[in-house]
């Protein structure tokens, strides 16, 4: 799956998959996490795009944290986030047998992403450490699971922001 935020580096990766997959229809769903905050014109863009390039798309909402009023003001940013932007995903992969997430990271963002590899395994209940990660030699990568693990891939992990502003200059990305 293909993880979606409408923002500007998931658009460039949904710009880049049809291209590496041109000669059919790209072979994995979209996945929007979908915290109901966003504004309604964002799912409609979201819905419109999707629609318009025949996209599958897989809206996952947390449904127990918004049953249990979790915002950003009632539980402090990192747990809403834990409980909203992270839960969430995880939920969805597993709902859906999925062990793969294209996601639209980048290592100059924060520095935790900094230590991912392109291909970072996951570990049971998608618990990610950081210092059992493959090496990246030569730039060979190994997309190889074990039956418990899952993986997150960050195909523009090596891009900056000014490469996104450029290449979306260059594409005319919506």
């Amino acid at each position: 799956v293909m993880l979606h935020s409408i923002g500007k580096d998931s658009s460039v990766l949904l710009h880049l998959a049809p291209k590496a997959f041109a000669s059919g229809p790209m072979p994995f769903p979209l996945m929007h996490i979908d915290r109901t905050w966003k504004f309604k014109e964002m799912a409609f863009f979201r819905d419109e795009t999707t629609s318009e390039h025949g996209f599958e798309l897989i809206a996952q909402t947390n449904h127990d944290g918004i049953r249990d009023g979790i915002t950003a003001f009632s539980m402090g940013a990192s747990e809403y986030t834990r409980i909203m932007k992270t839960v969430s995903p995880r939920a969805g992969l597993d709902k859906h047998g999925l062990n793969a997430a294209i996601v639209g990271s980048r290592r100059d963002e924060e520095r935790s992403r900094a230590k991912e590899s392109i291909l970072s395994v996951r570990e049971p209940s998608h618990r990610w450490d950081p210092r059992s990660q493959r090496p990246e030699l030569w730039r060979t990568y190994s997309p190889k699971l074990a039956p418990d693990q899952t993986m997150r891939v960050f195909p523009i992990s090596y891009w900056n922001d000014i490469d996104i502003w450029n290449y979306i200059l260059q594409e005319n990305i919506k």
